[in-house]
């Protein structure tokens, strides 16, 4: 991303899907300067299709956009196409850059290794080979 953008929006979104709570992470997101925050991921897909160089798309947490590396890569592509960025709020990370692009692509990948194990480990009786 150019360094000479103007600031754009910042468009939230909380997840109501997970154990989060949403009320407290919609909070934070308006006080981080989210001027929109989508409750609803068709909400938010159709927001990214429509962002403009600057815009930053704020989640709470990695948790919002968890559903394997393959559709956290394809959001951060996405965003990144636009001109804009995709920024985390509990774990920090911006994608603005090649190194905040690759930690949360790692995160990604290390959670999908996590569950895969649980899943493993839970159909097993609690043994993992």
């Amino acid at each position: 991303m150019k360094t000479n953008q103007k600031p754009g929006r910042i468009i939230g979104y909380v997840s109501t899907g997970h154990l989060g709570d949403a009320e407290y992470e919609t909070t934070k997101l308006a006080e981080a300067g989210a001027s929109l925050i989508y409750t609803d991921r068709d909400a938010l897909d159709m927001a990214v299709t429509e962002l403009e160089a600057g815009d930053v798309v704020l989640l709470f947490s990695m948790t919002d956009i968890y559903a394997g590396t393959g559709v956290t890569g394809q959001l951060v592509g996405q965003v990144r196409e636009q001109g804009a960025v995709l920024r985390l709020l509990r774990e920090g990370i911006d994608t603005s850059s090649a190194t905040g692009v690759f930690v949360l692509q790692t995160l990604a990948a290390v959670d999908v290794y996590r569950r895969e194990m649980a899943e493993l480990e839970q159909g097993r009786g609690g043994t993992v080979a």
